[in-house]
């Protein structure tokens, strides 16, 4: 489930068991008023972010204390809406993903994994008809060592160059 379809779903069938695949944005140990400690994590998919916290009592608080931002996680809980708190999970507990999982969360949705193949095509084609021999090897490299990262870079289409 994305973040944005957990927000949805916790809105309109509060309280809800939801797995979710992110990304840990920030991390930050804080103490409550009453001197106790936790820690506010910020999740991030491919399109949503999602602030949680775990409490000292909590199951999650443990894997929070060796977690690091840029690590990737499956976040399993019971996650509910309210009005002054906005998303917020209980019981909720945290783990590594797989590496075939980060690679799925990487490409996002359906509608992006579209746009990256039409706009993986216009790169391969122009890689293809470069006639430099040198050029080509040297981009043909390229593609082959870092294709899929380089695959998922943000750029700003009509902002910089044609390529």
């Amino acid at each position: 489930m994305t973040i944005a379809e957990l927000k949805k779903v916790a809105r309109e069938y509060s309280p809800q068991e939801a797995e979710v695949h992110a990304q840990i944005e920030k991390i930050t140990r804080k103490e409550a008023s009453n001197g106790k400690p936790f820690y506010e994590v910020v999740f991030r998919d491919a399109a949503e972010s999602m602030v949680l916290r775990a409490w000292m009592d909590g199951a999650a608080f443990e894997s929070c204390s060796r977690a690091t931002p840029g690590d990737f996680v499956i976040i399993e809980g019971q996650f509910g809406h309210s009005a002054s708190y906005g998303l917020d999970a209980k019981g909720w507990e945290m783990s590594p993903l797989t590496d075939e999982a980060v690679d799925l969360l990487l490409e996002g949705s359906a509608e992006r994994i579209a746009l990256l193949d039409r706009a993986n095509g216009i790169i391969t084609e122009a890689v293809e008809s470069l006639k430099d021999p040198r050029l080509l090897a040297l981009c043909t490299r390229f593609l082959t060592l870092h294709g899929a990262r380089f695959r998922r870079a943000a750029a700003a289409r009509g902002n910089h160059h044609a390529r």
